[in-house]
């Protein structure tokens, strides 16, 4: 969509995208298969209610609240600082994206596996330091382009790595029949991170730039993890 947008304009990489999605949807809705709800004695209220008394629900949602905020203000300004910083095109930035995008790929995989290995939250805590660090090196450090490119990707695979682990610790924390409203909730925070994240992003950059910018970074990685440390904890039982 960068090479859309920067060969034919920014409407255009939003109507080719509002495309996919509509093919998208008519495959879904032809191919996907059709499950029959399952019928449930608790109502939707009963449900958030009971979800709410789950151990570490909160000390999870706000690291995952946290780490969606950071991921979220780096991927959205990371074009822009590219082509400030080192005078590239939107063309040229959008290839490097690629190189991104296939960190956060390989970030993925290697996190599956990891999280059947590892603690789930320590792998969490230890990734989301690192892309934070890596958050400041990338964006304040007067490096060049091959070495900012190769910290945007090292930075998306580290905190790509931290996702099926901590989103298989979710999942553990309530009961088959509450994993729903659970799922909701880690929604919830999930998209208000992107909003946070957004508009910290835009508001560091309109009042410090990008050298606040990469400490803002720094800081959101570290918060991620800090609040991620109680669930390293062995959970309680009953």
């Amino acid at each position: 969509m960068g090479v859309v947008g920067g060969a034919f304009g920014w409407r255009w990489s939003f109507a080719a995208i509002g495309a996919a999605l509509l093919l998208l949807a008519a495959c879904l809705w032809r191919w996907f298969p059709v499950i029959p709800p399952s019928s449930a004695s608790e109502d939707a209220l009963t449900s958030y209610r009971a979800i709410w008394g789950v151990d570490r629900l909160l000390p999870m949602l706000g690291a995952n609240l946290a780490e969606r905020s950071m991921f979220t203000m780096v991927t959205i300004y990371l074009p822009a600082f590219l082509m400030m910083a080192h005078h590239r095109s939107a063309v040229a930035v959008s290839l490097v994206l690629a190189v991104v995008a296939v960190g956060a790929i390989v970030g993925n995989l290697l996190g599956g596996w990891l999280g059947d290995r590892f603690l789930k939250p320590g792998i969490f805590v230890v990734a989301q330091l690192t892309a934070g660090m890596l958050g400041l090196a990338l964006f304040a450090a007067p490096i060049t382009f091959a070495a900012a490119v190769a910290l945007a990707a090292l930075l998306a695979l580290a905190n790509s790595t931290s996702r099926p682990a901590f989103l298989a610790y979710g999942s553990e924390l309530a009961p088959p029949r509450q994993r729903g409203a659970l799922f909701g909730l880690i929604a919830l925070s999930n998209q208000t991170g992107l909003v946070i994240g957004s508009a910290v992003g835009a508001a560091v950059i309109g009042s410090g730039g990008y050298r606040w910018f990469a400490a803002v970074a720094l800081v959101q990685g570290a918060l991620a993890a800090g609040l991620a440390l109680p669930l390293l904890a062995p959970r309680r039982i009953g």
